[in-house]
C-alpha cells in the first residue's frame, strides 16, 4: 500500500490511504492522535492486527458496519475499536473523526500500515 506523506506549513504531517485524508497531529510514547476526513462512500471493511483505536465523530453522519453489525454513525459518537474489529464507513456527509490509535496504524518513517482489507 503506497502511502505518501506530506508536511503541512504549521508542521503536521498528512498522508492519504485511498480517498481517505489523515492529519497527524501528535505522537508520542506509541500512541498518536489523528485527524481522519471521509469523503462520499462506501469505504470496504478493514482491520488492524496490532493497533487498538478509538473513534470519535466530530463532524457528518453515516452508516458504520463493525465486525457485520450495521449502525449509525453521528457528532459525538465515540467507538472503541480494539486490534482485530473489522469496520468500514458508508458516509451520508463529508465526515470528519478524531482517531487515537495505539500503536499508530500507519508508521510515517516507513510508510508501512496495519491496515487488512476483508
Amino acid at each position: 500500500m503506497g502511502i505518501e506523506v506530506r508536511s503541512s506549513v504549521d508542521g503536521t504531517k498528512t498522508y492519504s490511504v485511498g480517498d481517505i485524508t489523515v492529519g497527524r497531529l501528535y505522537e508520542f510514547e506509541g500512541q498518536c492522535w489523528e485527524h481522519v476526513f471521509l469523503g462520499p462512500g462506501p469505504y470496504r471493511p478493514a482491520f488492524h492486527t496490532d493497533s487498538d483505536e478509538v473513534l470519535y465523530v466530530v463532524e457528518g453522519c453515516g452508516c458504520m458496519t463493525i465486525n457485520g453489525m450495521r449502525m449509525d454513525y453521528f457528532p459525538g459518537k465515540e467507538l472503541y475499536l480494539p486490534a482485530g474489529t473489522s469496520h468500514g464507513f458508508e458516509p451520508r456527509s463529508r465526515t470528519h473523526l478524531f482517531s487515537v490509535q495505539t500503536p499508530p496504524i500507519v508508521d510515517l518513517e516507513t510508510g508501512e500500515a496495519d491496515i487488512h482489507y476483508e
